[in-house]
């Protein structure tokens, strides 16, 4: 294994020790080391591999430095005044830089894939939680939706609906595949920047998820004002995110989990995960004609449904 790597013998054994503490490879004899299930998913399922090379290139160095970012630039929201960007040596933006390395976007789409392999981000949640029939024949815009999960589920449940998946080019070259697997004609995929006015005009949802939460408020709200040109009165913004409750209200290991994803954020982006109220004062920043119509979090899920109708006039 040392040979195979070109690493040391001796680091070699030291690093393998320590991941066996973790469960991953097992001992057999002194000098027989062989896999266990997590090594072997490691090495077999592309996926997790994809997520964890991502883990230990972008978030781990990251992490080194979120105190060092606080320090160089408090209370900063600029994306490119990270802890990822001091990691990295970079002035660039989370997504513009990962965009440099080989593969970048699309190992980034991966990782997302496999965490929401997560059962607590099942894409049933949302489908299942939420009133989509009453957009029968209607459009819903995935805005920022990466390979489309959710809306080839959605038009597995609601064939009339019509549903268009929106993110980077090269994001949405990479998820072309899935056009072949019989979703032509019922998702549709377009390139379009978030930082753009949105293209898509009168549709009945413009959907984000786990979109505003990369980013900090300032750019949380642009966001949310290149919507507004292409809302229709009545229109709905549906934002399926993570509410951080009150401290204390959780246990403290899934509280734990919570503060770790709100700290990520903060390392990556300098954005955040946000409280109910934080979330009415962002879209109330966004716009006043933007009004909360209702909160909802399915048992069992780590996202929640912000119900948002634009009480504006607009594109008819």
């Amino acid at each position: 294994m040392a040979e195979a790597s070109g690493l040391n013998e001796d680091d070699t054994r030291r690093i393998l020790l320590h991941a066996m503490t973790h469960r991953i490879f097992r001992q057999e004899d002194k000098n027989m080391v062989v896999h266990t299930a997590a090594s072997r998913a490691i090495r077999e399922v592309p996926l997790l591999a994809n997520w964890i090379d991502a883990g230990c290139e972008w978030i781990l160095p990251a992490a080194a430095h979120v105190v060092n970012s606080m320090a160089k630039s408090p209370g900063s929201e600029e994306p490119n005044e990270t802890a990822f960007s001091i990691s990295q040596n970079t002035s660039d933006p989370f997504f513009e830089a990962i965009s440099k390395f080989p593969g970048g976007s699309k190992r980034f789409a991966d990782q997302m894939t496999f965490v929401q392999s997560d059962p607590s981000l099942d894409t049933a949640f949302v489908i299942d939680n939420y009133d989509w029939a009453m957009y029968e024949s209607g459009t819903v815009v995935d805005v920022g939706g990466s390979h489309g999960l959710v809306m080839m589920e959605l038009a597995k449940r609601f064939p009339s609906i019509n549903c268009i998946v929106q993110d980077l080019p090269d994001v949405i070259a990479s998820a072309n595949v899935l056009v072949d697997q019989g979703f032509a004609r019922r998702v549709q995929f377009q390139a379009h920047d978030i930082f753009q006015e949105q293209p898509v005009k009168g549709a009945d949802v413009y959907f984000l998820r786990q979109i505003l939460h990369d980013w900090g408020d300032k750019y949380s709200i642009l966001i949310l004002r290149n919507l507004i040109p292409a809302l229709k009165p009545g229109a709905r913004i549906v934002i399926n995110d993570r509410i951080i409750p009150e401290p204390g209200s959780l246990p403290p290991v899934q509280e734990r989990l919570v503060r770790s994803s709100d700290l990520v954020m903060k390392a990556l982006f300098n954005s955040k995960e946000r409280d109910t109220e934080m979330w009415t004062s962002l879209l109330q920043r966004a716009d006043p004609k933007l009004r909360v119509l209702g909160v909802k979090a399915p048992l069992g899920s780590a996202l929640a449904i912000i119900e948002v109708v634009w009480d504006g006039e607009g594109v008819e």
